[in-house]
């Protein structure tokens, strides 16, 4: 899928998307599930790495091997499913500087709020090509007051 950053302009892929975790490497795209079972010994030899992770996931499963980690890829299931927002929130307020990258089904309508929530880059879905991406990001800026509004209400409750 093509890539876009969070100015709607496209990007050039930098990690190469595996399942079977290699003996050496770098810039690697993991899923969740398997840079979770690797040692620290392996994750050290292939740091840093992408991790492909689901809207769903908890952050209290990633911190172990956060370290590791030079990108997140957060799915999105539904464009009406917003843990990935939250996930997204979680990591930049607990210090992840990495790639933060959005995935799976999303509208060029969200991007305001991906920017918003720390999202560096966007996996462009088929049905949303690229030029709607960058027509997104020329009209408009910031988030809509009721993603701030929700943001705010969640940085009290913590």
């Amino acid at each position: 899928m093509p890539l876009v950053d969070q100015n709607g302009r496209p990007v050039r892929e930098t990690w190469q998307a595996t399942d079977i975790p290699p003996a050496t490497g770098h810039n690697l795209l993991l899923p969740f599930q398997v840079a979770r079972d690797m040692s620290p010994t392996e994750l050290t030899r292939i740091a840093p790495i992408g991790l492909r992770v689901d809207g769903n996931t908890a952050f209290d499963q990633i911190v172990p091997i956060l370290a590791y980690v030079g990108m997140v890829v957060i799915s999105f299931p539904s464009f009406r499913d917003g843990r990935g927002f939250t996930l997204a929130t979680t990591l930049r307020r607990h210090g992840f500087s990495g790639e933060l990258r959005a995935s799976g089904s999303i509208l060029p309508d969200q991007l305001a709020a991906l920017r918003q929530c720390g999202f560096s880059s966007i996996e462009t879905p088929p049905a949303h090509p690229p030029a709607q991406w960058q027509a997104a990001a020329s009209s408009f800026s910031e988030a809509r007051p009721l993603l701030k509004h929700l943001l705010a209400q969640q940085s009290s409750v913590k």
